[in-house]
């Protein structure tokens, strides 16, 4: 009973893999996983997940840094298998086995990264002729899940930044969250991090935990002040004709957001980001005051 189901399982991997890579690409897929998956993994893993899955193991293969990646069955095969609400996305964390990440390592990160977890298993996967590779399977919550999932780039940008906090090229803390909940790059938010540290030398009294909730209350705002140092500075603007007129609409949407957010909080700490906003159009406009409108070249 047992031999039969798997050997149904196998098959409907091999479906969805041909739907997935074509027919050619599926057979020689196929060869290396299908004895790859531990005991009992079929069971809770229908093929279009073990599919999904599959490409994303495809796409590590002898890799030697953590792979953070969304696994999303193909829709026609997720109808055809009847899954219910539940499509089986997971996000999984791939890495050579057998020296898996702690897992009190791993879980702040991801955190930091707006992305909380309900549910969590791992296992190994033995791909014929590779190296295994473990696998740290996350369940999020719903609303965290399809954040990643209806915006693709997002999701690119908040596994960037989780390998960019690894590599410890970028710091881990809140800030982080602006990646999934502003659709910023670890980059971007480096900047806004570096503003803080910046002011806060100069003697701003806000604490960072303040600062962090204020810029992803007011996620808009965010943007623009990330905008606005595109603009001053991007090569692509930067001493072009299109400079000026860049800037001026960054300047103005900046303003008007500030003032409106003073409007509708004079009391509350919130208006601080018209003061933010204020201090970042000012020291722009000083900036250009200074050196003079650059010409095109």
């Amino acid at each position: 009973m047992a031999t039969g189901s798997l050997r149904g399982w196998q098959g409907g991997l091999h479906e969805a893999l041909t739907a997935r890579l074509g027919e050619s690409r599926a057979m020689a897929t196929m060869g290396r996983y299908a004895r790859a998956f531990p005991e009992g993994f079929h069971v809770k893993h229908p093929p279009a997940v073990a599919s999904a899955l599959v490409s994303a193991l495809e796409e590590y293969a002898e890799g030697t840094h953590p792979l953070l990646r969304l696994v999303v069955p193909e829709q026609s095969a997720a109808r055809q298998l009847e899954l219910d609400l539940d499509d089986g996305s997971r996000l999984v964390l791939l890495w050579p086995s057998p020296a898996p990440a702690l897992l009190a390592d791993v879980f702040p990160v991801l955190e930091n990264l707006a992305l909380r977890i309900v549910g969590h298993e791992a296992y190994e996967v033995r791909p014929a002729g590779r190296s295994p590779v473990r696998v740290e399977e996350f369940a999020l919550l719903p609303r965290d899940l399809a954040a990643l999932k209806d915006d693709p780039a997002v999701c690119s940008q908040v596994a960037d930044a989780f390998g960019a906090v690894w590599s410890g090229d970028a710091e881990n803390d809140a800030f982080n969250q602006l990646v999934l909940r502003a659709g910023l790059s670890w980059r971007e938010v480096a900047l806004l991090r570096a503003g803080f540290a910046y002011l806060r030398q100069a003697g701003l009294a806000f604490s960072q935990v303040y600062v962090e909730r204020t810029l992803l209350a007011h996620r808009r705002v965010t943007r623009l002040l990330t905008a606005l140092f595109h603009a001053r500075l991007d090569p692509a603007y930067a001493g072009s004709v299109h400079e000026e007129g860049v800037l001026s609409h960054v300047e103005e949407a900046l303003a008007e957001a500030g003032q409106r957010t003073a409007r509708s909080c004079p009391d509350r700490p919130e208006r601080n980001v018209h003061v933010w906003s204020t201090i970042a159009v000012r020291a722009t406009a000083r900036a250009r005051g200074a050196s003079g409108p650059r010409s095109g070249r």
